[in-house]
């Protein structure tokens, strides 16, 4: 082995980069649209001017990529340069996924409880949660 990289090296490595920084801000972005809402904030002309500012530190953060390996870095600065990177991808990453949760839990939990075959079932994000709201509400 030679420690260097090929070009399927080279794929695989930049596919995992671009899934790891494509996920966060697609996520909050689901959180923003589902369940679909009957006067939407993303609509809004706030919501069509800060989505965009999601999306961002994900292309911010795969420049700085592509920066440091095009500029040919290697060795101990490079994987120096690349860590804090990484760590900047994991911080972002759990700012958005965290931001996510809290959205759809505050949305699901506005939901107003919904009438099935005569049975009122609330909804829940917790499907235990769910069945608890089930057996409370049936009348």
């Amino acid at each position: 082995m030679s420690g260097r990289l090929n070009r399927l090296d080279y794929f695989f490595y930049w596919a995992d980069a671009i899934a790891m920084l494509a996920l966060p801000p697609l996520f909050l972005h689901f959180a923003f649209v589902f369940p679909e809402r009957p006067d939407p904030w993303i609509r809004t002309d706030a919501g069509r001017t800060i989505m965009p500012a999601v999306y961002f530190p994900a292309l911010l953060l795969g420049g700085s990529r592509a920066i440091v390996l095009a500029r040919g870095a290697h060795g101990p600065q490079a994987t120096h340069l690349l860590g804090r990177l990484e760590k900047f991808d994991l911080l972002y990453l759990s700012a958005c996924l965290l931001g996510g949760l809290a959205l759809m839990i505050l949305t699901l939990s506005r939901l107003r409880a919904h009438s099935i075959g005569g049975v009122r079932v609330a909804m829940s994000p917790i499907p235990s949660m769910r069945f608890c709201n089930t057996l409370k509400t049936s009348p």
